[in-house]
């Protein structure tokens, strides 16, 4: 059985995920103050009897709750101060130069072998295709050729690639016949004027 929790923003890019058993969603902007999204979590805990929890961004307070809900391995990154609720405490990787998501393999990676970390999955429903496939007809995309979707920006800017570097894919992918757009949120479509 395997869980994900997150935030309910990013719940759309996971609830699709055939993986995925189950998907914890709480709301980020409560949750650090929000005594019931703690309880919320510590009874699916209790309801689904975790064996283990991996915690990828440190958090004392989900470290808490996984040990309340008598989660018998908790592991995540080794932190300045000591998270006395983690079980396994990994050497987390220098974030310089390194994306986000290969931190979080590098977790996984420390107890768990043969990942396939060359590939990245997001998973779409048929409700989701239908509206893509409507807007990529109004942004005048055919529906023969090529295309790829870019998100150009980011939570912060360590994910985030320069300007230059879009510009010198998207150059290439042109070149190769592709169609590219650019995604993003509304406090990043200066991004998207390359």
């Amino acid at each position: 059985f395997l869980a994900y929790s997150t935030t309910q923003r990013c719940l759309p890019l996971l609830k699709d995920n055939p993986h995925l058993d189950a998907v914890i969603a709480y709301d980020e902007k409560v949750f650090a103050l929000g005594v019931m999204d703690n309880i919320r979590l510590w009874m699916k805990m209790r309801e689904y009897q975790f064996d283990q929890a991996w915690f990828l961004h440190g958090s004392k307070t989900r470290a808490f709750v996984a040990f309340l809900a008598g989660v018998k391995t908790r592991i995540g990154f080794m932190r300045k101060k000591k998270n006395i609720f983690y079980t396994q405490a990994i050497p987390k990787p220098s974030v310089l130069d390194v994306h986000r998501g290969d931190i979080y393999l590098a977790l996984l990676e420390s107890k768990i072998s043969k990942l396939d970390t060359q590939r990245m999955e997001i998973f779409v429903n048929a409700s989701e295709i239908q509206t893509w496939q409507k807007r990529a007809s109004d942004l005048g995309i055919e529906e023969k050729r090529p295309y790829i979707v870019l998100h150009v920006g980011g939570n912060w800017e360590a994910k985030r690639w320069s300007v230059l570097k879009f510009q010198k894919l998207i150059s290439k992918l042109v070149d190769a016949g592709y169609f590219c757009v650019l995604c993003g949120t509304d406090s990043e479509v200066a991004l998207t004027h390359c």
